[in-house]
């Protein structure tokens, strides 16, 4: 079984990271030309991290725009892949080590907000993946991962999710 999620969609975001990309695309023209010129290691080194920053905010940027969590439930396996565009890394878990799996509400307001995830345990790990989901909707995708893989420990809540500096 297959499913596919979309990403967290945040438009400030998107805006930010589009009038970053335009001035950071700038400064590296203006690398790029003075290096032209003049050849120093000094900017052969700027240019270097510059282009690497500069992929590493389109990736987040296309992530935003164009990003999915492909989980695939196949006993003995269950994967989850992050991916934009089909650039992404997977990750697979044994099946029989998955335990509490279960629903985050989201939490917070503003910068601090936190979007409702599904999560579960595997090892000391904690696997979280979706984003923005209603409550219903995840208890169904989690119904359907409970009817190929046996989870043990299910609850709906995240007991975990009241932190001390929230006062619950």
């Amino acid at each position: 079984m297959r499913i596919a999620l979309p990403m967290e969609r945040n438009p400030g975001m998107v805006f930010f990271l589009c009038i970053w990309l335009g001035g950071w695309s700038y400064g590296l023209l203006q690398v790029s030309r003075a290096l032209t010129h003049k050849f120093e290691w000094s900017a052969v080194s700027a240019l270097s991290m510059m282009i690497l920053g500069e992929l590493t905010v389109t990736f987040i940027l296309l992530r935003a725009l164009a990003g999915w969590y492909v989980v695939v439930v196949d006993p003995p396996r269950f994967t989850v892949r992050r991916q934009a565009l089909g650039i992404g890394w997977t990750e697979h878990y044994a099946a029989a080590d998955m335990r509490n799996l279960r629903f985050r509400p989201a939490e917070g307001v503003g910068r601090g907000r936190q979007p409702s995830r599904i999560l579960f345990d595997h090892g000391k790990k904690t696997v979280m993946f979706g984003s923005d989901l209603d409550e219903p909707e995840a208890n169904y995708l989690m119904s359907l991962i409970k009817q190929r893989i046996p989870v043990t420990a299910t609850s709906t809540l995240d007991p975990s999710g009241a932190t001390f500096w929230q006062g619950r």
